[in-house]
């Protein structure tokens, strides 16, 4: 069966939250099923880039606001100003 071949750890650990919420708003079996599976591809969408950021082995995640451009050689500083 291919459903038993899928890896569900997220449904594991939200479903009974999903269910309870389901069960006071009144909806059908198949908004709880989108919700439940919606739910997982969060999750998996998060293991996947953790395990790539990990993979592409960078020091740190930096936003612009932390980067110093200032030991960047070569670098023009355009961020936040206008294009006019």
């Amino acid at each position: 069966m291919l459903v038993g071949n899928l890896v569900y750890t997220r449904c594991l650990e939200a479903w009974p939250s999903i269910a309870e919420h389901h069960i006071a708003q009144e909806g059908s079996y198949a908004d709880f099923i989108e919700k439940l599976l919606a739910e997982e591809l969060k999750a998996k969408t998060q293991r996947t880039k953790a395990i790539l950021l990990k993979f592409a082995g960078l020091p740190n995640i930096k936003t612009l606001e932390e980067y110093d451009f200032n030991l960047a050689s070569g670098v023009n500083v355009f961020f936040g100003k206008p294009l006019s």
